[in-house]
């Protein structure tokens, strides 16, 4: 019998105490069900800081970080922005967005950080597209 892998993952969005949103607790609970070792921020600057102390086999970013003050340099609500620093940090762990806006910036900035994946957080089965998109990063095979 093969063993399920797991990931250690870094959940970045801004609604994560936002009682009235369920998606984002309810993705984090099945990240963690399906065995995953899930730590959550709620600010860009603490998804940069969180590279720093731990490694991430995957960061799960939201695009729109307005609901919360940062410390960032300009655009400082983007979760794009937190993917671009990983990408220039290079290291193999993989970044998806779960998001539910995002602005044409947004997407060729992703785009040409080689975001491994998004899941917007509105479809019907987000939060198990999701949970599919983190087991895709764990068999895709590594460069």
């Amino acid at each position: 019998m093969t063993q399920r892998k797991t990931a250690s993952i870094l959940f970045m969005d801004d609604e994560v105490h936002d009682e009235t949103n369920t998606t984002v607790s309810e993705a984090v609970a099945a990240l963690r069900a399906a065995g995953h070792d899930v730590d959550v921020v709620d600010s860009p600057g603490a998804a940069i800081d969180a590279f720093y102390h731990k490694y991430y086999r995957v960061f799960v970013l939201d695009i729109d970080m307005s609901k919360v003050m940062d410390t960032l340099e300009s655009p400082v609500n983007r979760g794009t922005r937190v993917a671009e620093v990983y990408r220039e940090l290079d290291n193999d762990s993989a970044v998806i967005m779960f998001s539910a806006m995002g602005l044409t910036e947004d997407w060729f900035r992703v785009a040409n950080h080689h975001v491994f994946g998004y899941v917007h957080k509105g479809d019907r089965n987000a939060i198990s597209n999701l949970v599919k998109k983190v087991e895709a990063v764990l068999t895709a095979p590594s460069d």
